[in-house]
């Protein structure tokens, strides 16, 4: 009896230790107007702010923010062609972006396109550091819009989460 004991408590362990972890629950649901007037509803995890266009996460470190939302002077008609303005860059990016990739994600019934760019961070005295952002385009509602995560590596540390948000975003 003891041996079943031991041989189940060590299966259960490792099973418990391969299970994928669950997704923070996504309770905190917000509304914003976006600088073309536009209402935008999007969830966040419970420990996550959102204020000014910021979002924060729980150690109050901005992790992301709402660039544009609807993007009225950009009316991109595919990802293919965000990712060509990305690479290009835009009239305001200083410190010369370096594009480091682009990918697709499909959630639910939404296509969003991802590109990550190494950008220079301001530390509040100088840009001699780097981190990295995250764009997503989509389209919704036949309007073009676009969400930024920051991150200081290449992958978001808070992909599951970024993916929850996204798939929360609606147009009002």
């Amino acid at each position: 009896m003891k041996l079943l004991r031991i041989v189940l408590f060590i299966f259960l362990g490792v099973r418990s230790l391969n299970a994928q972890q669950p997704l923070l629950s996504l309770v905190k649901k917000y509304t914003t107007i976006d600088d073309t007037g536009q209402k935008i509803s999007f969830e966040l995890p419970v420990s996550w702010s959102f204020e000014d266009g910021l979002l924060r996460n729980s150690r109050k470190a901005k992790v992301g923010e709402f660039t544009s939302g609807v993007i009225a002077d950009y009316p991109f008609a595919s990802g293919a062609d965000f990712i060509q303005q990305l690479k290009a860059g835009y009239p305001d990016d200083a410190g010369n972006p370096t594009f480091i990739g682009s990918r697709t994600l499909t959630l639910g019934r939404q296509t969003w396109t991802e590109g990550i760019r190494q950008v220079p961070l301001w530390d509040g005295k100088t840009n001699a550091k780097r981190w990295y952002t995250h764009d997503f385009f989509t389209v919704l509602n036949r309007k073009c819009f676009l969400i930024t995560f920051y991150s200081t590596q290449k992958v978001l540390p808070e992909e599951l989460n970024v993916r929850q948000i996204l798939a929360s975003i609606k147009l009002l």
